[in-house]
């Protein structure tokens, strides 16, 4: 099996913190992880610990280890990649809304560019809502979402999406590409709820 996986990241097995075998490598030959924080590196079966905080990665109360933890892979920072190209068109929104769809939204309400930012108008009822096609991913690779503002945003391989940042979240979340190509959108009924700064890159 071995301990890393062909896109350069580690292969982990999550375990509890006391489980059996008290070893630092699975059968499998991957790492052993353990999802309870603590003060060391290892915890008691000698598995490395990791915080609960998955957004924040892989990681001692210490910092000791930095990375990612997605799913069962483990992205380890010093080996991501700098300098990769914003795969988003116009998440600034500095003078318009350009590169984005509209027209999704359920009238009256809609999405509208004010100072910079995207920003819903609506109705108190109808959605506003609004996406954008993101192509150029390699699959199996890591990538970073990032976006300012408070609307609930969502990245899926299809139109219908799963949420990933809700309005009181602004942590970069990570995820492994699926596909080449991903959907990027954001919808309330709740008007003022705004956007910006979103972002897609390649860590790996």
């Amino acid at each position: 099996m071995g301990v890393y996986n062909t896109n350069g990241s580690w292969n982990v097995t999550l375990v509890g913190q006391n489980d059996p075998p008290h070893s630092l490598y699975a059968p499998n030959g991957s790492f052993r992880v353990t999802q309870d924080a603590g003060q060391g590196l290892y915890a008691p079966n000698g598995s490395y610990r990791i915080g609960t905080d998955l957004t924040r990665g892989y990681y001692t109360q210490s910092g000791a280890i930095n990375g990612i933890l997605v799913g069962t892979q483990f992205f380890h920072a010093p080996l991501w990649i700098s300098g990769a190209p914003e795969l988003v068109t116009n998440g600034t929104f500095n003078t318009d809304l350009s590169g984005w769809d509209v027209s999704a939204s359920t009238a009256p309400s809609t999405i509208v560019w004010s100072a910079g930012q995207a920003v819903t108008s609506t109705d108190g009822v109808a959605n506003a809502r609004f996406r954008q096609t993101v192509t150029g991913l390699v699959v199996g690779k890591l990538y970073s979402l990032s976006r300012t503002g408070n609307l609930v945003t969502f990245l899926g391989t299809t139109i219908g999406m799963a949420e990933i940042l809700p309005g009181s979240l602004t942590a970069t979340r990570y995820f492994i590409a699926p596909t080449t190509t991903v959907y990027i959108g954001a919808t309330s009924n709740v008007s003022g709820q705004t956007l910006d700064n979103v972002s897609i890159k390649r860590l790996t």
